[in-house]
């Protein structure tokens, strides 16, 4: 089996759109991070992922660093 590709879902409106594709495609791609800029909006997306996923507020270096992350 190929190994599945970690994300972040960048943003909690449009982006919980790009969740339900990610989650369409559970052996391909993994939801590892939620980010946004409203904790409240970003948790709620996060429990909608099964597993949970890291909430990271705020799109900047740190996020783009992470070596748990592929795209």
């Amino acid at each position: 089996m190929p190994r599945r590709h970690r994300v972040a879902i960048v943003g909690t409106g449009i982006g919980a759109r790009h969740a339900e594709g990610f989650l369409a495609n559970p052996d391909t791609f993994e939801i590892a991070v939620i980010c946004g800029q409203d904790r409240a909006r970003a948790e709620a997306l996060a429990a909608t992922i099964p597993g949970g996923a890291a909430i990271h507020l705020g799109f900047d270096d740190a996020l783009l660093a992470r070596p748990d992350l592929d795209i």
